[in-house]
């Protein structure tokens, strides 16, 4: 449950392991004929990547590994054990330049994105919020780029306000039938250059057209039939 007392480990890469196609039959590497179980593990806090993936590993997703201030990318696929809401503290990681979840149909609840600047009150509103909002962010680490695919989250899929200067590079968010919410128009704010929102179904409101029309960084833009937009919006965007 802890790999804590390993303080020179930069680099955790297991194991892709529990399906037949990936195990690995050479007899001097026992672990592949043995998928990985138990719960996710802490980490020293120097760790920079986390890539855990076709393994039977279970449990929540530690809040110990929001103290990882080396935390780089982080990666869970496939790992039908695994059930756990997103730690709304990861917000607060500042090194962190990408997630991926993929495959993880036990991640539940909301994506933490909490708010803005924009949005709280007072100056202790926003020292004291927690919340993924935080990395997309202008900061030392550079762009952020988040993947979510195959989850049972709900709720927003996306901030209510993007922050100012955001630092959003890859946004893909797909096979999401339960998450919706609108995309608010400040996604401008961003200088994404791949978006892509796919079997969203639960998205509605007007789509921003001039605005991501204006996103003169956009490389790629998917955005398929599944969602609620209004005529008028979508109609708009196809014209121009």
């Amino acid at each position: 449950t802890t790999l804590e007392h390993m303080k020179n480990l930069l680099i955790f890469k297991c194991c892709d392991a529990y399906q037949d196609r990936k195990i690995n039959t050479n007899p001097n590497s026992p672990l592949y004929h043995h998928p990985l179980s138990g719960i996710l593990p802490k980490f020293p806090s120097n760790v920079q990547t986390i890539l855990i993936s076709h393994n039977l590993i279970g449990g929540e997703i530690p809040l110990q590994w929001c103290e990882m201030t080396k935390l780089f990318k982080l990666n869970l696929v496939s790992l039908p054990n695994v059930s756990s809401m997103l730690p709304a503290c990861l917000g607060n990681v500042t090194t962190l330049t990408g997630i991926v979840l993929d495959d993880m149909y036990g991640v539940h609840g909301k994506i933490p994105w909490g708010s803005t600047s924009d949005e709280v009150n007072n100056l202790s509103d926003w020292y004291n919020n927690n919340g993924w909002v935080h990395l997309l962010k202008q900061r030392e680490a550079g762009d952020f780029s988040l993947h979510i695919h195959g989850t049972s989250l709900t709720g927003n899929a996306l901030p209510s306000i993007f922050p100012k200067k955001c630092r959003l590079d890859v946004l893909r968010i797909t096979d999401a039938p339960y998450l919706g919410g609108i995309i608010s128009p400040t996604i401008s704010n961003c200088k994404i250059r791949d978006l892509q929102l796919r079997s969203v179904s639960l998205l509605h409101g007007d789509f921003p057209s001039k605005e991501i029309c204006n996103m003169c960084d956009i490389q790629y833009l998917i955005v398929d039939g599944y969602h609620n937009f209004t005529r008028s919006s979508i109609a708009w965007f196809r014209e121009n």
